[in-house]
């Protein structure tokens, strides 16, 4: 009797998905990366259904689905990637099939996939696992394996070379010898694939609990000067970046934006790199690298601005470190400035990166900087940063106790802000008022 994989394991929109296609005299497969991760016990992130229904069928069972990639009979509803049963041939874009054929049974589909660990189905509602090509064996054994000639396989789009080094630490599973023999001759592919295509799924890999094998693998198999040329040059000092930078991000949350900070700050620039607080930090390296690798990779601009705001904050030359070495003891303050400028969130990733360097390097506690700062934000509380707009003086308040407009404005407003951010209490329209005369008075 073949295995089956437990109903009770299926969400309810994903069966109410596949509930809706066998209404519309439809078959219903769970397929790929969803039946992998329910045999190992693990709940999918993402949810995959294959239907013998054409496209279009699809489409009328779902009049509302996105429709981004139906050229290739897939679309999304709910969240659920739905695509139509089909064989591929061709691949002479190293991506997308020059030929796709729908209407095709499950294992012809099945055949059409990377590794044999994704090349499962199991068909709804019974959900008895199909398994044409050993993917529970490869399973049971750790290994991934290709479908078919793994060279045929990575040739057909050489993201997949990466998506190997993925599987592998994301799974903890081995390669298949034909793939790692293999994989020192086609490194190189992985150049033609798009920036945006790598980056997602290095992204997996940073985040991942493994992240530190998942750096010793990009050096092992020669995709580190690939994936990575801003952080790893080719040279034998690759090795020992790797495990550096591994370590430290394997210390930090699982949060891409801290974990790319960390990467940038202690891969490229340094970061108490030895028990030097601070000293070999080059933060104009780290954010020259960062900014080179999210052009190759065209992350959203969001990413970018809160990963620099990380790097320019960090070590002895980053914000704290300079307000501490011109004489500030304020931490509460520094640390209410701060949440002020970057939002709380940032901040805490700013004591994150710092210490997952830190601790990485074989050191305790907190380095000085970060130590103020999560000693600030402790002091701080709950109390909410000043903003502008909470002040209780208003520019419009301003300009009538003054009888000025202009630039002056803002100047006073910027002053009663700083005042605000040292004493939250003295946030009072009458001390405000005190202060503002004060201010304009020795101006």
């Amino acid at each position: 009797m073949r295995e089956r994989l437990d109903p009770a394991a299926i969400p309810a929109h994903v069966a109410k998905v596949a509930s809706a296609l066998r209404a519309a005299s439809g078959r219903a497969f769970l397929v790929g990366g969803p039946v992998r991760d329910l045999l190992l016990g693990r709940m999918p992130a993402d949810w995959d259904i294959a239907t013998d229904l054409s496209p279009d069928d699809v489409l009328r069972v779902f009049p509302g689905a996105t429709t981004v990639g139906i050229e290739f009979g897939r679309v999304e509803v709910d969240g659920v990637d739905v695509v139509s049963l089909r064989g591929e041939s061709g691949y002479l874009d190293r991506r997308h099939p020059s030929f796709v054929t729908f209407g095709v049974p499950v294992e012809e589909d099945l055949k059409r996939r990377d590794f044999t660990i994704n090349a499962m189905a199991a068909e709804f509602d019974e959900l008895a696992v199909i398994d044409p090509f050993g993917g529970r064996e490869d399973l049971a054994r750790r290994l991934v394996r290709t479908v078919g000639d793994p060279r045929e396989r990575l040739a057909e789009d050489p993201l997949r070379i990466l998506r190997v080094v993925r599987f592998k630490t994301l799974l903890d599973m081995d390669l298949d010898p034909a793939i790692s023999g293999l994989l020192p001759e086609v490194t190189g592919t992985l150049a033609t694939v798009s920036g945006e295509r790598v980056f997602s799924e290095l992204a997996r890999i940073l985040v991942s609990p493994a992240v530190c094998q998942g750096m010793r693998d990009l050096i092992a198999y020669g995709l580190g000067p690939i994936v990575l040329p801003e952080v790893f040059v080719g040279g034998e000092g690759d090795g020992a970046i790797a495990e550096r930078t591994g370590r430290a991000m394997s210390l930090a949350s699982l949060d891409l934006v801290t974990r790319l900070a960390v990467l940038f700050a202690v891969g490229a620039g340094d970061l108490y790199r030895g028990s030097a607080l601070g000293a070999t930090h080059d933060q104009r390296e780290a954010l020259r690298a960062s900014e080179a690798a999210f052009d190759r990779f065209n992350v959203p601009s969001s990413l970018r601005r809160d990963v620099a705001w990380l790097l320019r904050g960090v070590g002895d030359s980053g914000l704290v470190g300079r307000a501490l070495a011109g004489g500030e003891n304020n931490a509460a303050y520094l640390a209410r400035k701060l949440v002020d400028e970057a939002g709380r969130e940032q901040v805490s990733r700013l004591v994150d990166v710092e210490q997952s360097a830190w601790r990485a390097a074989e050191n305790q506690g907190l380095p000085g900087a970060a130590a103020a700062v999560a000693a600030g934000l402790r002091e701080a509380g709950g109390e909410a940063a000043a903003v502008p707009g909470t002040l209780a003086l208003t520019g419009e308040d301003v300009m009538a106790i003054l009888g000025k407009r202009g630039p002056v404005v803002g100047e006073a407003l910027g002053y009663l802000k700083e005042a605000v951010l040292r004493d939250p209490s003295r946030n009072r329209r009458d001390l405000l008022e005190d202060a503002l005369r004060e201010w304009w008075r020795r101006r």
